[in-house]
This record gives structure tokens, C-alpha cells and sequence, in this order.
């Protein structure tokens, strides 16, 4: 099995500043050489996250957020971790079936990585996207995942993408509001 590497949202910012000025940025860009480097001979796989994606989304500057997404897209090959209910629900599984011996489930070894960059926000097996995104769509993703990934993160309409990362953003403000305001009374 290849290494896996996490990057937060720091380390790819720090990327994408090697990829996009090597004179200015000349630590980064060496940075970002070792690592692409590493992806070739070891096959190190370098997975995004749906934060690193809303993160990249959140960008209001089109050369920023390109160059961001370009060294997202390329380092990570279009890749990402799955959502975080798929990955419960697996490790959930596995641990059920170890601790009373019950067969286990045939998964693949990166069954936590997707080549479908919305699969980190939830299972194209949940029904969720059944309505939405063809099967048409999902097979072109999966022959050219970084490409459409970067397409995706770079060419969503601007209007569009703004009311995205407004409603997103509000919802977790709201969430955690809500956290809080539960801890409160719990303390109490």
C-alpha cells in the first residue's frame, strides 16, 4: 500500500504558492518538488479533503483560487478522502465484525479514498446525488478526476459559487451555535 499523506489547508496554501511564484516562494516550490518527487517514485497519494475543497471555494480571488486548485488537482490527482459517514459507517462495520467474528465485508484497500471529488461530502451509494448527477457524469469524473476536480473548483459559476459557501458557511455557523449553546446548558 502506498503512503498516504494529509495536507491541511496551511500546506496546500504553502503549495500552491511554490507552483505559482518559484522566486518568490523558493522554500515552497522546493516543498512542492520533493513532494511531487515522492508521488512519482513511491506513489505517495495525497488526498483532499471537503474542507480543503470549501476552503478552495471560499477563495474570492479567481488567480488565487486557480492556482490553489491547480496545485490541489495535480498533487492530489483527483482524490479525496470520503465523507465522514461512510467512513464511520466502514470502520464501524469492521469493528463489529472483528469483535464478534463475523465475516467481513470485502472493501477495497483505499475504500476511504474516491476518485468523485463530491464523495467527500457524502456516498454516491447513499442515494444523495441520484437526482442531481448523472451516471454519465460520474463515469467522465472518474476517467478524468483531476482535470474536472480542478474544472469544478475553478469554473462554477461566480454567483453560484458565492451562495454555496454563504449557505455552507451559515449552516455551520449555526451548527456550532447550537454546540455551544448545548455545552452551556450541559455545564450548567
Amino acid at each position: 500500500m502506498p503512503p498516504i499523506l494529509y495536507l491541511d489547508q496551511n500546506a496546500w496554501v504553502a503549495i500552491a504558492r511554490g507552483a505559482w511564484d518559484k522566486s518568490a516562494y523558493p522554500r515552497e516550490h522546493s516543498a512542492l518538488a520533493v513532494l511531487v518527487e515522492a508521488i512519482k517514485a513511491h506513489g505517495l497519494i495525497v488526498p483532499l479533503t471537503f474542507t480543503n475543497l470549501y476552503e478552495t471555494m471560499k477563495i474570492n480571488d479567481h488567480s488565487r483560487r486557480s492556482a490553489m486548485a491547480y496545485a490541489q488537482a495535480t498533487v492530489s490527482r483527483g482524490q479525496v478522502f470520503r465523507g465522514r459517514r461512510r467512513i464511520f459507517q466502514e470502520t464501524l462495520s469492521f469493528y463489529l465484525a472483528n469483535h464478534f467474528g463475523l465475516p467481513k465485508a470485502g472493501s477495497s484497500e483505499h475504500w476511504f479514498l474516491s476518485d468523485v471529488w463530491f464523495e467527500s461530502v457524502a456516498d454516491l451509494s447513499s442515494g444523495a446525488f441520484e437526482t442531481v448527477v448523472s451516471q454519465r457524469v460520474v463515469d467522465l469524473i472518474r476517467a478524468r478526476p483531476a482535470e474536472l476536480l480542478f474544472d469544478h473548483l475553478v469554473s462554477t459559476d461566480e454567483e453560484v459559487r458565492r451562495e454555496g459557501v454563504r449557505r455552507y458557511s451559515a449552516s455551520s455557523a449555526e451548527l456550532l451555535s447550537g454546540i455551544e449553546a448545548r455545552r452551556g446548558l450541559a455545564a450548567g
